[in-house]
């Protein structure tokens, strides 16, 4: 029998001043595109509150929308950015759904910064003891331990601690042989 399983695996990376830089930049757009929506979302429930079918009928802006106001967002991988605007609307839909708190804005003081892009088109991937990322390039690792055979990468969180250590974590999926035993 055969189980899908689903498992994270964290790495160092050690990227070049460059890379540096603009994992640094993808932190502060995915936390602009986090606020600006944030506050739209406020903005739209407070002038509709009273009336329920205006506010469910209301289109809101996309990541898309905002790269046209703001041009640097273009510089970014996009889909953190999409991620950032995912993750919103599922603390939204927990929010609703009276489980979670209102969110709140992302603060630029904030020590630990992440952000998480998907796999579309094997973006991301190991080459030797480097690891491929969007818009990156190739970023050198400690891959300190192998994935399991066969598995395929789902999203990567790239993440910097307070102390500048840079991470990815890995969100994978690969399928794991199971015998059955009979009684």
């Amino acid at each position: 029998m055969t189980l899908k399983k689903r498992k994270g695996y964290k790495y160092r990376l050690y990227p070049n001043e460059s890379q540096e830089i603009l994992i640094n930049k993808t932190f502060g757009c995915t936390r602009q595109i986090s606020n600006l929506l944030l506050n739209e979302k406020d903005s739209v429930y407070d002038l509709f509150k009273d009336y329920p079918e205006l506010l469910h009928s209301h289109t809101y802006l996309t990541p898309a929308y905002y790269k046209t106001i703001y041009p640097y967002l273009k510089e970014v991988d996009a889909q953190a950015l999409t991620s950032a605007w995912l993750d919103l609307k599922n603390a939204f839909n927990n929010f609703f759904k009276g489980t979670h708190k209102h969110p709140v804005y992302k603060s630029k003081k904030r020590l630990k910064k992440s952000y998480t892009t998907h796999t579309t088109n094997n973006n991301i991937r190991f080459e030797s003891n480097k690891i491929k990322l969007p818009k990156l390039g190739v970023v050198k690792i400690r891959q300190h331990r192998p994935l399991p055979e066969g598995a395929m990468i789902k999203a990567a969180t790239i993440s910097k601690t307070a102390a500048n250590k840079y991470y990815v974590s890995l969100r994978i999926e690969y399928h794991e042989n199971k015998k059955i035993e009979n009684d």
